[in-house]
């Protein structure tokens, strides 16, 4: 049996979730940490990175079993880029799975992939990064920025 267990994750702001239902394989979100990228300079001639994360832990996992995380698309609709956004105003950036800040994360839709794990490793507390990026030379006007992004954990 799968199971959908929706998370809500703040750049700025985290809620996790408690345990899912009893059943053979048990799995829930434990915590998030939100992606935090400081101040923005318009003016840096890099892009400006940050990390967040997402633990999850799993038991009664066997060998067949697999799960899979997928985050929205967030306030703006979109993946690739998300907005975070100050009122009205957005500063466009992405969330992925990669360190080379390549492959968005997602929930395969648009371009986008979603974690998986499988096999008999998923017993057990995992933090998953997650890798943040805005592109240099945006020029948003001064304020805070912020999003909110749903995990979904299927198992």
């Amino acid at each position: 049996m799968r199971r959908r267990l929706p998370a809500h994750w703040a750049l700025g702001l985290a809620l996790a979730l408690g345990p899912a239902a009893a059943q053979a394989i048990v799995c829930s979100v434990d915590s998030v940490v939100p992606v935090s990228f400081g101040a923005y300079d318009p003016f840096d001639p890099s892009p400006t990175d940050g990390t967040g994360s997402i633990t999850y832990t799993c038991s009664g996992a066997v060998a067949e079993d697999s799960i899979s995380l997928a985050i929205s698309a967030g306030q703006s609709g979109t993946y690739s880029p998300r907005a975070l956004t100050a009122g009205a105003t957005g500063l466009p950036y992405t969330a992925c799975l990669d360190a080379s800040r390549t492959s968005p994360w997602g929930d395969g839709t648009q371009g986008t992939s979603t974690y998986t794990a499988s096999g008999t490793g998923l017993n057990g507390t995992h933090v998953i990064t997650v890798y943040g990026r805005i592109a240099a030379g945006a020029n948003p006007v001064p304020g805070s920025y912020s999003d909110t992004l749903t995990v979904t954990l299927t198992y």
